[in-house]
């Protein structure tokens, strides 16, 4: 499960370095808001990556989607990449827990191995 919300996770802390220059030069934010910003949200990410195996870092994943989405308020286009990034995770978060569903069922169905 991990792996495809590491994924979603770690492409959108790129975008996140990305959006801080627009932020900065199109939409006049203060530069040290700005960066703080970015900075604060790309660590979030990564802080959400590290924690995916413990378990809090899924949580962690949703905060950094709904503050994605949140960034729209100064970067508008933020509201359509932060909405795409939560519906990649999401799907991501369900299609990891259905593949280790039928994983599970199908080792749940196989004879023990005789070696």
């Amino acid at each position: 499960m991990r792996g495809l919300a590491s994924g979603v996770l770690a492409l959108e802390a790129i975008v996140l370095v990305l959006v801080v220059p627009v932020a900065v030069v199109i939409f006049d934010v203060n530069v040290v808001v700005g960066v703080t910003a970015g900075v604060v949200l790309i660590a979030l990410c990564i802080a959400a990556i590290g924690g995916l195996g413990r378990g809090w870092g899924y949580t962690l994943g949703w905060v950094v989607q709904a503050l994605a989405v949140a960034l729209g308020f100064v970067v508008p286009a933020m509201f359509v990449l932060g909405g795409i990034f939560a519906l990649l995770y999401y799907y991501a978060l369900r299609l990891a827990r259905d593949v280790e569903a039928a994983k599970a069922a199908r080792e749940a169905d196989l004879p023990p191995d005789p070696a």
